[in-house]
């Protein structure tokens, strides 16, 4: 419950709604634009809450040092 969890590719967040109930948090790395503004309509509480950060990247190109 108080992990972080990275999720590469979230799609429509079918296993997003999982991960949230059991996780501290999520980051979810999403590169589909359309995809992104349905996760950012469907979890709109959950990304104002800080419980999920959605993040609109090809995870290949992601720097994790620099985010």
């Amino acid at each position: 419950s108080s992990d972080t969890v990275l999720e590469i590719g979230p799609g429509k967040g079918a296993l997003t709604s999982f991960i949230l109930e059991k996780a501290g948090k999520v980051v979810a790395v999403e590169k589909d634009r359309e995809l992104v503004m349905h996760l950012r309509e469907k979890f709109a509480a959950e990304i104002t809450s800080g419980k999920l950060i959605l993040i609109e990247d090809d995870i290949l190109d992601f720097d994790f040092l620099n985010s």
